[in-house]
């Protein structure tokens, strides 16, 4: 009798620790048979399954363009120089990849410019949605993402205006080249405490950097042998008069 009594311990002892040791793992086993998930380890699952779906918040690079999640949509605020792709479904004609302007605008055709920035991406199909439907389709699906792509062509030809010129940031390069001279102008020219003579031009080649002078002050009197064709990814930096 005691060694049964003394099995009988031993077996239900044995019992609690695999169901404690099991739990460890985070599954377990509840008394009616049933598999039942730890809370440490539930949380710790939910958690991976929220990062997988924030992967692309804010524009993960590795994505190709079109192919964002739902987070973004409801989260990333469209602004000056983002490239949409914009599809309205079975209008081909009306579908387009646009750049939004410096007034935050883009282009769509029959709606002409339509101003987004400030939007998420999902209220900019909204928008463009009841836009359609204001005399020209009767019930438009439109889809808008971030052409990734053309967004990293269009950042390789510009160059950075910094200091004292009336619209400092990137300046997107025209045509074949564009002078120092000319992308100051582009970025609304000097401001009134500007040094013009004292203009410089940080460039970076095969990894070293390199600083250039211009004088800009004797281009603006007309001698243009004093002025510098830039390169994609120059910074312009026209500093403050000491005067």
């Amino acid at each position: 009798m005691k060694r049964l009594v003394l099995l009988l311990i031993v077996f239900f002892v044995g019992c609690n620790g695999l169901s404690s040791f099991v739990n460890r793992g985070g599954v377990g086993i509840n008394s009616a048979g049933n598999v039942s998930t730890n809370p440490m380890m539930k949380g710790a699952m939910t958690s991976n399954i929220n990062a997988s779906v924030m992967k692309d918040a804010y524009l993960d690079p590795l994505l190709p363009s079109g192919v964002q999640s739902a987070y973004t949509k409801q989260k990333y605020l469209v602004e000056e120089k983002d490239v949409l792709k914009i599809q309205v479904r079975g209008e081909p004609d009306l579908s387009v990849t646009s750049r939004i302007s410096e007034k935050g605008e883009i282009w769509v055709p029959l709606l002409e410019d339509v101003k987004v920035t400030g939007l998420t991406i999902q209220e900019t199909e909204q928008l463009l949605e009841n836009r359609f439907k204001d005399g020209f389709l009767n019930d438009p699906r439109v889809t808008v993402s971030i052409d990734t792509q053309q967004m990293a062509e269009y950042s390789e030809k510009e160059v950075i205006v910094s200091g004292q010129v009336n619209n400092p940031g990137a300046v997107t390069l025209l045509g074949k080249y564009m002078t120092v001279f000319e992308v100051v102008n582009k970025a609304g020219g000097f401001t009134n405490i500007a040094w013009p003579s004292r203009t410089k031009v940080i460039r970076e080649e095969n990894g070293v950097k390199s600083i250039l002078k211009v004088n800009l002050k004797k281009v603006k009197k007309g001698d243009k042998s004093k002025d510098i064709i830039v390169k994609p990814g120059d910074i312009i930096i026209v500093p403050e008069t000491i005067f």
